[in-house]
C-alpha cells in the first residue's frame, strides 16, 4: 500500500447520494476507486502501439504521447501519455515525433495530476520517421488547417484549353514525353520554361516559374510541373513549403507529374491534378480535349463548335444562290 492508498483508506467510503444523483465521492476516493477498477480488471500490463507526438526530453525522464488517428485525418482519435524512466529513457531519447512505436509497460493512475498514463519499461520503434518526414507531416497538417489543401481542386480547367505552360528541367525526358503525348492534339500551344528539378534551388525556382505563369499577359489555361523518376531523395524539393503554398494559392490550375507512379509529394497533394508520370499528364490533357464531345473540332489555336455553314457571310450567301440556281435548273429540266 503506497502513500496515496493509505490516505484514501482513511477517508470515508463512497456512498450513494440520497437524491439519486450518483455516487458521493471526494477526489481522493474517486481516484482510489479508479485505481482499484484498473487492478481488478487486469488492465495493468499493456503493449501500446501508436504514433509519437509531443516528445519532451528531460534530464532523467522522457515523456510523450502515443496517438491514434483515422486514415486521412489529422485529429487524434485517442491520446495516451507515456513516461520513460531509467533504462527505458535511452530508447525514448532516440525517438522523433511521428515515429510509430510499440511501448511495453504498465498503466498508472496519477491521482495528483488526474492522469492515466503508461510507465514504459521497453520501447520498440516500428517505423522511424526522419526529420524530413516529420516536417512534411507538419506542413500537410498546416495546409489542411488553413484550407489550402483543397483550394486547387476547386479550380476548373477551361472548357477549351489550348495554352499549356510546362515547367520542367532543361533537356529532360519529361519534356520529350509530354511533347510526344500531345503531338496529335492540334491547336495546343505548349510553352516550355526550364527550372532545376533537383538540388537546393529547385523549389524556389519552380515556385518562381509558377508565379510568373500566373501573372503573364498571355496566361496559360493549365500549368504542368513535370519531372521524371529518380531517387525519392531527389524529390525533396517537391515537399517544400514555399512550393506547396505557391501551387495552392495559384489562381490557375496546376497539374503535377513528378517522379515515379508510386511517388507522392506535398506538391502532388495540393495540385489541381496529380498525374502518375509526365506521359500520363499528356494523356490526361488529350483525354480532356476529346471529352468535349464529337461536336467539338479544333480550329486554329482553339476549339470551336462545328457548323454546317461557313462563318463568312458573303460565302454563305454565294452558296445559297448556287443552291437556288441548281434547284431551278432541275425543275426546268423536269418540265421539259
Amino acid at each position: 500500500m503506497d502513500e496515496f492508498d493509505e490516505i484514501a483508506f482513511r477517508l470515508a467510503e463512497p456512498e450513494w447520494d440520497p437524491e439519486g444523483r450518483g455516487l458521493r465521492v471526494t477526489p481522493a476516493t474517486l481516484a482510489a476507486a479508479l485505481r482499484d477498477m484498473l487492478r481488478e480488471g487486469g488492465l495493468i500490463d499493456v503493449a501500446l502501439t501508436g504514433t509519437v507526438t509531443g516528445l519532451r526530453r528531460r534530464s532523467r525522464v522522457v515523456t510523450f504521447e502515443v496517438t491514434e488517428t483515422l486514415a486521412g485525418d489529422t485529429t487524434p482519435l485517442a491520446v495516451v501519455p507515456v513516461v520513460a524512466f531509467g533504462c527505458a529513457s535511452g530508447p525514448a531519447r532516440r525517438l522523433v515525433d511521428g515515429s510509430t512505436v510499440s511501448v511495453s509497460g504498465y498503466l498508472e493512475w496519477k491521482p495528483d495530476w488526474g492522469q492515466l498514463r503508461v510507465i514504459a519499461h521497453d520501447i520498440d520503434v516500428v517505423h522511424h520517421t526522419s526529420a524530413t518526414e516529420t516536417a512534411r507531416s507538419r506542413l500537410v497538417h498546416d495546409l489542411i488547417r488553413e484550407g489550402l489543401m483543397s483550394r486547387q481542386a476547386a479550380l476548373a480547367v477551361p472548357e477549351s484549353p489550348h495554352r499549356v505552360r510546362l515547367i520542367t528541367g532543361c533537356g529532360s525526358a519529361a519534356e520529350g514525353d509530354i511533347r510526344s503525348g500531345i503531338g496529335g492534339a492540334r491547336g495546343l500551344e505548349l510553352d516550355v520554361r526550364f527550372a532545376p528539378m533537383s538540388g537546393p534551388n529547385a523549389a524556389t525556382s519552380v515556385a518562381a516559374e509558377v508565379k510568373a505563369a500566373a501573372s503573364a499577359p498571355d496566361r496559360p489555361d493549365v500549368i504542368i510541373v513535370a519531372r521524371g523518376g529518380g531517387a525519392r531523395s531527389d524529390l525533396d524539393w517537391a515537399d517544400s513549403e514555399v512550393l506547396a503554398r505557391t501551387i495552392a494559392t495559384c489562381p490557375l490550375p496546376v497539374w503535377t507529374a513528378i517522379g515515379h507512379a508510386d511517388d507522392s509529394t506535398v506538391a502532388d497533394q495540393v495540385a489541381n491534378r496529380s498525374c502518375a508520370t509526365p506521359s500520363a499528364a499528356a494523356a490526361d490533357l488529350v483525354d480532356l480535349i476529346r471529352s468535349l464531345g464529337p461536336d467539338r473540332v479544333l480550329t486554329g489555336a482553339c476549339f470551336g463548335r462545328a457548323e454546317q455553314w461557313p462563318d463568312h457571310p458573303r460565302l454563305r450567301g454565294l452558296i445559297l444562290v448556287l443552291v437556288v440556281l441548281v434547284s431551278v435548273a432541275l425543275v426546268v429540266a423536269l418540265l421539259r
